[in-house]
């Protein structure tokens, strides 16, 4: 994601992750959001805390202030930088999956497949676009992943 001024409140930082392609299961500021394996910013007793959420329960937080702003830049700032997978199909067939990936690339869209088993000898076809690179595929397909025929 591209890394400009991190918003300076804790009201405004999952809109603005989101906004630049984060998956909104992927992290939970304040009481909101799930509680597995995800960072999440809260505040106790006037001090910001970003803790690692693993099955429900916080780790020792890694970073605490007292600044809101401060704990919003580093929030911003640990969450944006992993890579976000946004998915677009699941295929029955590889050369459905295929055109799928031809459209994308027209675009030049970040785009990552990968196939995995569910049967012993049958596949399925995932394909995959990176972070903002999920808005335009949205426009090009609409709500995603994408449903239809040869499509899970």
């Amino acid at each position: 994601m591209e890394k400009t001024n991190p918003p300076r409140k804790m009201a405004d930082l999952a809109a603005r992750l989101l906004a630049e392609g984060a998956t909104a299961g992927s992290f939970a500021i304040g009481g909101s959001g799930a509680a597995d394996d995800l960072h999440r910013l809260i505040c106790l007793n006037g001090q910001y805390q970003v803790a690692y959420m693993e099955r429900g329960l916080a780790h020792a937080p890694e970073y605490a202030t007292e600044d809101e702003t401060e704990a919003c830049t580093y929030f911003y700032n640990l969450i944006s930088a992993q890579q976000y997978s946004h998915i677009c199909g699941v295929f029955v067939r590889q050369d459905a999956a295929k055109v799928l990936v031809g459209r994308l690339a027209l675009l030049d869209l970040h785009i990552k497949t990968d196939s995995v088993p569910y049967t012993s000898t049958a596949r399925y076809f995932r394909i995959f676009v990176l972070g903002r690179d999920v808005f335009a595929a949205r426009k090009l397909l609409g709500e995603l992943p994408i449903k239809g025929k040869g499509v899970l």
